[in-house]
């Protein structure tokens, strides 16, 4: 069965401005989209390389768009967060498995030609989150220990790895919360088992781009915890003024070898640039389980905490509920 990627451009500001159309053959899985450029990267095989991903770029102009290249790199992507573009260069994480995993960093100028690369890193593990942050990127990957990769990736023909820290656990999410520090969001593992524990928040200083250092971490629940935000960051909220992170969790708690004790509701953190790292407050759902939609949101000083056929809200001073 054929496939179509079809890109609509439309006008906000204009109401009566027909949207711009254009289709394509072909489809694509992540969409990653910078001021000017729109990218869709595919997977797809080649007979030398074996795991490709195939990446075509569209130039956008207002609501004008049109194709302008593409390009491949060997391995997969793991997700948006895979890809980034700056000074018009784009750089692309990916994982590649041929006998044993491999990862790699490349770069692709705007004819998307490679023009620099960081190969082998990490060999046996694989990327479990990336990101971009101007001229410096950062890389976990993982198998028992959760090694954050800093890369220098100001000459785009020489990439380089220029710090590596080593922590238990890994993180499936990185935000920056600010030019030097990074919080990650994933899960604790046990160095001896290699058991998943508890849901695991983690600030890292990256301050020296030599020598990233874990400066606090918090580990909410037990084995078998979860929440969405481990696989969708838009599962995560942000209040940035008030160094305030929430997101919907499943937290089990053991007492005991066979007693367990299950959260299950919304979780506030604070976490700022300066260290701090902790848990504020907990809010259970009262056994109102929404079956898709789980998300805390704010408007001015009044949190929402919304499910499938539910909104509840609170007070950002104190968190009492507002019936």
């Amino acid at each position: 069965m054929p496939n179509y990627l079809l890109i609509a451009a439309v006008d906000i500001m204009d109401g009566k401005e027909p949207a711009s159309i254009e289709a394509y053959l072909g489809s694509g899985s992540e969409v990653y989209m910078s001021e000017n450029a729109l990218y869709v990267s595919g997977n797809d095989y080649n007979s030398f390389w074996g795991s490709v991903t195939n990446i075509a770029r569209f130039t956008v102009d207002d609501t004008t768009i049109g194709y302008s290249g593409g390009g491949m790199v060997q391995g997969s992507l793991l997700n948006q967060f895979s890809m980034d573009e700056f000074d018009g260069n784009l750089r692309v994480a990916t994982t590649k498995w041929s006998g044993e995993s491999l990862n790699s960093v490349s770069i692709l100028d705007r004819n998307m030609n490679l023009i620099g690369s960081i190969e082998n890193l990490a060999p046996g593990e694989r990327i479990f989150s990336a990101r971009f942050m101007g001229d410096m990127g950062y890389i976990v990957t993982f198998r028992q220990i959760d090694p954050l990769f800093v890369l220098d990736l100001s000459d785009p023909e020489n990439p380089q790895v220029t710090g590596e820290l080593k922590v238990p656990g890994f993180s499936n999410y990185l935000h920056p919360i600010s030019k030097d520090v990074l919080l990650g969001i994933g899960q604790d593992v046990d160095e001896n088992t290699g058991v998943q524990q508890g849901i695991k928040l983690s600030l890292f200083d990256v301050s020296d781009s030599g020598k990233p250092k874990e400066i606090k971490n918090l580990i909410l629940g037990d084995t078998g915890s979860y929440a969405e935000v481990l696989h969708n960051h838009k599962a995560l909220m942000l209040k940035t003024q008030d160094d305030i992170i929430a997101f919907d969790a499943t937290l089990n708690i053991y007492s005991g070898k066979l007693t367990r004790e299950a959260f299950n509701g919304l979780v506030l953190i604070k976490a700022s640039e300066t260290g701090d790292l902790e848990l504020i407050t907990e809010i259970s759902n009262e056994g109102i389980y929404g079956q898709n939609v789980k998300r805390p949101i704010y408007i001015d000083d009044i949190l929402y905490y919304v499910m499938d056929d539910n909104i509840r809200a609170f007070s950002m001073e104190g968190f009492e509920e507002i019936k």
